[in-house]
């Protein structure tokens, strides 16, 4: 089964104060691990980056997708992914694309992994999202999405709703528990337990949290 990436690069980090994928961390930055990660995962690496092309993005050598929907938020930056994954694909072939956020530097390839393991079970199904449910908390944002919600996403963008959350009610969805996830992810014992993963740096305490669980050494 061909897996797409999608990083969410798109957001204006104002409560971080300066853009949180650029953050220091291990032997680079927030986003290169993210990437590094998500690479052993999927084919191909798509980064949605809000409403124009990023410089500073440009050596991580992957496609960047621009907002078709700008200053919509998240859903769009959904969107502009999953669109730049379809083109992507050989004409016809439809397929889905694993999305992360890029301020959540302690996910790890086998959630991922196990995420897709998920899809492929689904494959035969009607199902269109592998989302997480870590201690009662749905997320949206780490999760897997068919080509075909790119319709419904055009639908609700064009209506003004820019809540990712409100796209679940519209479409088939498999909710995987943090016990699914756990049984099946394989995690090394030195990688950070499932619900860690799911963390995300909004402010600079934050970021002081993540880089003191694992230093600036690599994480």
């Amino acid at each position: 089964m061909r897996v797409s990436g999608i990083i969410l690069a798109g957001g204006l980090s104002s409560r971080m104060g300066t853009d949180k994928a650029l953050l220091p961390l291990g032997e680079g930055n927030v986003i290169q691990v993210i990437v590094s990660e998500l690479s052993k995962a999927v084919d191909v690496v798509s980064i949605a980056v809000g409403k124009g092309y990023r410089e500073e993005f440009a050596e991580l050598g992957h496609v960047q997708a621009v907002d078709l929907y700008p200053e919509c938020g998240p859903l769009a930056g959904l969107h502009a992914g999953l669109t730049a994954n379809r083109g992507a694909r050989p004409s016809g072939a439809g397929g889905w694309s694993l999305s992360v956020p890029c301020d959540t530097p302690l996910v790890r390839s086998e959630l991922f992994k196990a995420l897709i393991k998920y899809a492929e079970q689904q494959e035969n199904s009607c199902c269109q999202a592998i989302v997480p449910v870590i201690e009662g908390q749905t997320h949206p944002l780490i999760a897997m999405y068919q080509d075909s919600v790119i319709p419904i996403l055009e639908q609700q963008l064009e209506a003004g709703k820019r809540r990712v959350m409100d796209i679940l009610s519209q479409i088939s969805v498999r909710y995987i528990t943090e016990h699914e996830l756990s049984v099946n992810a394989g995690l090394p014992w030195t990688a950070p337990r499932v619900s860690e993963m799911f963390v995300n740096m909004n402010q600079k305490e934050d970021y002081e949290r993540i880089k003191k669980r694992y230093g600036l050494k690599g994480i």
